[in-house]
């Protein structure tokens, strides 16, 4: 994010504050693509001794909600228009209420269905009705006090998954079925956002932004496993893993185009258009490399958990 942050004035004609927008949404790793890979790996115990497949989902899930947070709150300080302190205090403020809420729906959804007895398919309408009203609050209390509606609906769930893991396990199968309909329609909208013509004149610039702003993650991940037990074939694996991007760059790429197009503010409108661009480019270039590297180098630098003598047979 801090690298994109950086370069993006120089290579994609953004402001400081807009790069790092950009930054934001390219930084999130791509849940849709590395968990079932993580989790094949989990069952085909590959790396499961030292806990990288585990590793690996944790840490990008982690990825995904800071990225997600300092989006929110950069998208705040792009919408207002003159910096005071009030919008340096909506910022963590947003952040504070956000998770807050969230954790109180969470505990109030869990003791719920503890105590009432429906369907998961009406517990999971239940939560996305929730979700979907903290979304719509979002917009309307905003232009008073901070509050980050997408934070809330993570903590929400991180919320049921640690009072009732099984419960929580059931509803997700059940938002499974419903994501595989619903991300047709987020990249087929995505996809109609895109001005063809505009995307040629960016696409140089965007692929090398891109690139570095890989590299340095790469070195980056690479080296946080420098002090672990993990052998030099195990961190170059980890380090593939976090490069792909896809779903969550689908979903918070157009932010800053929705924000300008709610402030009619022709500036923000095409730094929104700049910053979607780049992300749909991030998606084509890294979603099916990221899945065919990991798919490819599995086997290669990932061996196999060793059974233990006294379970082998004699």
């Amino acid at each position: 994010m801090v690298v994109i942050g950086l370069i993006g004035p120089t290579f994609l004609q953004l402001t400081y504050l807009e790069s790092f927008i950009l930054g934001s949404v390219l930084g999130a790793v791509s849940p849709a693509v590395v968990v079932p890979r993580m989790i094949k790996m989990i069952e085909n115990k590959q790396g499961t001794n030292k806990g990288i497949p585990q590793m690996v989902i944790a840490g990008s899930s982690l990825d995904d909600i800071v990225m997600i947070v300092c989006f929110t709150s950069l998208l705040t300080i792009e919408a207002d228009d003159s910096l005071n302190v009030m919008t340096f205090i909506n910022v963590p403020l947003s952040i504070i209420l956000g998770v807050g809420i969230g954790i109180l729906t969470g505990l109030l959804l869990s003791i719920i269905f503890k105590k009432i007895h429906m369907r998961d398919s009406l517990k999971l309408a239940l939560i996305l009705g929730i979700c979907f009203a903290y979304v719509f609050l979002e917009s309307y209390i905003s232009q008073w006090i901070g509050f980050s509606s997408l934070l809330a609906n993570i903590t929400i769930g991180i919320t049921l998954l640690a009072k009732n893991a099984l419960q929580a396990h059931r509803i997700a199968q059940k938002c499974d079925r419903l994501w595989s309909i619903s991300e047709i329609f987020l990249f087929v909208l995505v996809g109609a956002s895109i001005q063809l013509k505009a995307i040629w004149s960016l696409i140089l610039p965007a692929i090398l932004v891109i690139v570095v702003g890989l590299a340095f993650r790469f070195i980056a991940t690479y080296s946080c496993m420098i002090k672990t037990n993990l052998n030099f074939r195990e961190r170059l694996f980890v380090s593939i893993s976090y490069l792909p991007k896809a779903t969550v760059q689908a979903t918070i790429g157009g932010g800053l185009l929705d924000l300008g197009n709610k402030l009619n503010d022709q500036a923000i409108i095409a730094a929104g258009n700049i910053v979607l661009m780049v992300s749909v480019v991030a998606i084509l270039l890294t979603a099916s490399f990221g899945a065919l590297t990991i798919d490819l180098t599995t086997n290669k630098l990932i061996n196999r958990d060793l059974v233990l003598e006294n379970n082998k047979p004699e």
